[in-house]
Order: structure tokens, then sequence, then C-alpha cells
């Protein structure tokens, strides 16, 4: 029994080891040694692979490529240099041409890294490509000119240059770049005035219907020549008298011709005045030399406008002339002063146009006119200055004046005679002693 027991235990201590076979314990420890040699060196396989395959940090790191950077600007440039639709090169194009032909040395360090945020930011900031739907492969957009491009000069179309010729041509053409004319017409009809009118109007001048003379006017149309306001302020203040024919002429032509031919004075109204009284062919004279003599003097200087431009003068006339005197010597130029007797001591004028026998005159005041140096003459002095600036003012003087110059005269030679007596008589006296 006690053997059979024994058997028994022994037979229970017996196992199968991983291969099927019966082995004794000592087998089986050595088997499940290399077990676990096997069984460690596959998990340090796996960690091995797991390091390796695991992320180092929690962020991609992208590295930038210097050269690969420099050659892809390089090519960007060529391309804006191909594209571009003129030939004109920048002025710092050699400068920034320059910064991409230079080369990084092998030995130059690495810059730093860019980050993945980096990155997305600049992919935010392109354009993306819009997908096709055609299935197709869509055509890349050329890259941004990195350059700006010079823009073509603008070129100013040439201008014409005008020639001065001495051409009588040329020399119409400066006559009727003028201003047009503005005219007043004296001693015509009313139907005839209506016609002239309209043919001005149609060539594209101005007619002024006015009684009385206008500064405004530059023209002086008449049928023959009368002594009135219209007339002789035109004369003082050199503006065109014309005789009517000269309208007639402007409408054949269908123009404004030359006024030279059609001038009172001119070769083309000779024989109008050839059988007139002298003093209307002595006006007739004066229109055309006062025009050409004033012309002369504005062009010298501007202060000399017209015939009476030097004239301060006091008008003792009627009320109902003193208006016309008025606007035919500011005509002229001259100044008239607002003054009436009682005159001062000394009265600063140069001639007082009167009519003693009409608004008379006190002496005294007479007195202090005339030992001012005013010349005291009737206002016919007016016409005949224009028709002689060197006339006699004697013959404008009127009587009164003439016996008070006299009387003036006659006590001045007295105070000079007593004078002299008085001297000689000292002499004398002188002597004895």
């Amino acid at each position: 029994m006690a053997q059979n027991t024994g058997k028994r235990r022994r037979r229970g201590s017996k196992r199968l080891n991983c291969s099927g076979q019966v082995g004794t314990p000592e087998d089986s420890s050595a088997s499940s040694g290399a077990k676990s040699r096997r069984t460690e060196e596959k998990v340090a396989v796996v960690e091995r692979n797991s390091a390796e395959n695991q992320p180092s940090q929690s962020v991609h790191v992208v590295w930038d490529d210097p050269i690969r950077r420099s050659e892809q600007e390089k090519l960007a440039h060529q391309l804006a240099r191909a594209n571009s639709p003129t030939q004109d090169v920048p002025d710092d194009f050699h400068e920034q041409a320059a910064q991409f032909s230079e080369t990084d040395d092998d030995d130059e360090e690495p810059k730093l890294p860019v980050f993945e945020a980096h990155v997305q930011a600049e992919e935010a900031q392109t354009p993306k490509q819009p997908k096709s739907t055609t299935g197709k492969t869509p055509t890349p957009d050329p890259p941004s000119i990195a350059f700006p491009v010079g823009k073509a000069p603008k070129v100013t179309p040439p201008q014409p240059i005008v020639l001065d010729d001495d051409n009588d041509d040329d020399e119409e053409e400066v006559t009727f770049k003028r201003p047009p004319p503005v005219f007043i017409m004296s001693g015509i009809e009313a139907a005839e005035r209506d016609t002239y009118g309209a043919l001005v109007e149609q060539l594209g001048g101005r007619v002024i219907d006015a009684q009385q003379f206008d500064i405004a006017c530059t023209h002086l149309v008449i049928d023959k020549i009368t002594r009135n306001e219209k007339f002789l302020a035109c004369l003082a203040s050199g503006k065109w008298i014309l005789h009517k024919s000269y309208f007639n002429a402007c409408r054949e032509e269908g123009q404004f011709v030359k006024e030279d031919f059609f001038e009172w004075g001119g070769e083309g109204t000779l024989a109008l005045v050839k059988n007139m009284d002298n003093s209307v062919r002595l006006l007739a004279a004066a229109a055309r030399e006062w025009r050409i003599k004033l012309s002369q003097q504005r062009q010298v200087s501007s202060t000399q406008f017209g015939a009476f431009s030097t004239w301060r003068v006091i008008l003792i006339c009627e009320k109902g002339k003193v208006s016309n005197f008025i606007r035919l010597l500011t005509a002229g130029g001259a100044t008239v002063l607002n003054m009436r007797p009682p005159f001062p001591a000394r009265v600063d004028a140069t001639h007082v146009l009167m009519e003693p026998h009409k608004i008379p005159v006190p002496q005294e005041d007479l007195e202090k006119l005339l030992s001012s140096g005013c010349l005291c003459l009737k206002p016919e002095y007016i016409s005949g200055y224009l028709c002689n600036p060197e006339s006699d003012v004697a013959a404008f003087t009127p009587p009164e004046i003439q016996a008070l110059l006299a009387a003036m005269s006659d006590n001045d030679s007295g105070s000079k005679k007593r004078k002299c007596s008085t001297g000689d008589e000292l002499q004398k006296r002188t002597k004895r002693r």
C-alpha cells in the first residue's frame, strides 16, 4: 500500500509542457524562463516601435529651406518681367535684382524654423483657387507681380504756333479780333436808324439808342457834321467818327470792314467837305487828328485819355446847359469842380467857362479868379480848342473880363510907376546927403 501510494504521488507531479510532452518540474521551470525572456524581448520591440511612431511634441515643426525660397523668388521675378506689358524697367530694378542674384553660402547658418501657426496664417492670406465643377484640372493663375510696372509717359500733343507776318490778310485778322463795336448814331432818320441797327446786331455789334453821349460807345455814325454834344464828346474822347456809308460797305461785305476810308477827315470824305464851311472842314479834320493823337498818348500813359485831361473847370452857366457841358468835359478827361461864388482867395482851377451877361458874378470874385491864374472864357472855347488847340484865348474872352483885365493891368502899372518914383526920390535924397 505504501509503495502504491508513493507511486501515485510521483505521477501526480508530472505535467505536460507547452509542446504536449510530459516533463519534470525542472523542465517546466526552464521552459517558463525562456518564455519570459521572449516576452520581454517582444515588449521591448513594441515599446521601441511605439516610441519611434509617437511624436516628440504636440506642435508639428516645418523647416524653412532658404535656398528653395530664394529660387522661388527668382522664378517669380522672371515671370513678372515676362508678363510685363511694357519693357520699361523701374528705377529700383537693378537694386532688387542684385538682391536676388546673391547666393547663400554653404556654411551659412540656417534660419529659425517657421512654426505651423505662422504657416497657417500665410495660407489664410493667400487667395484660394476656385474649385472646378467640370472635373478638369484648373489652370493656375500667374504669380502676382512682385515689382511695380512703370507707367508709360504721357505725351502732350503739339500745340499750334501762330506766326506774325506782315501780310495784309494777317492785319485784317488782328483787326477783327477786337471787341465787338458799339455804335451811336446822330442826324440819321428813324427808318435808316432801324435798318442800320438790325445790320449791326446781325454782324455781332451793338447799338446804343440814346439822345446823349454814352462813354461806352466806340463809333459815332453821322450823315453830316453838326456841333452837338455827341459829335464834340466823341471828338474829345478819340472815338471813331464815320459817315453812314460805312454801314452800306459792311452790308456788302457781310462783316465789319476797316473804318479808315469812311472816317471824317479821311480820304473817303474829302469830297463831302470840299464845298462846306471852313469851320466844318476844321471839325472834320480834327476828328481824325484827335483820334490818332489820343491813341498814341494812351500807348505811352494811361492818364492821358482825353483832349481835356489837364483841365480843372468851373462852370458858371445856365442850369439847362450845365449837364451837357459836364458830359462833354468829362468825356475829354476834364475835372469839373463844384464851386460857386463867393470864391476863396486862392482858386485851384485852370478854366472858368462862364456867361457873365446871363449869370452875373461879383467883381471881387472875378478878381480872385483872375489873380489865381484862371482862364475865364466863353463855353464856345471848347469847340474852338478842339478845332485848334493853339487858338487865341482872347477871341473867347467875355467883354466883362476884358474890361476887368485892363483895369487890373492899369492898377498894376500905376503901382509900379509909384514904386519907381519913390525909389528915384530916395536915391536923390541919399545923394544930397
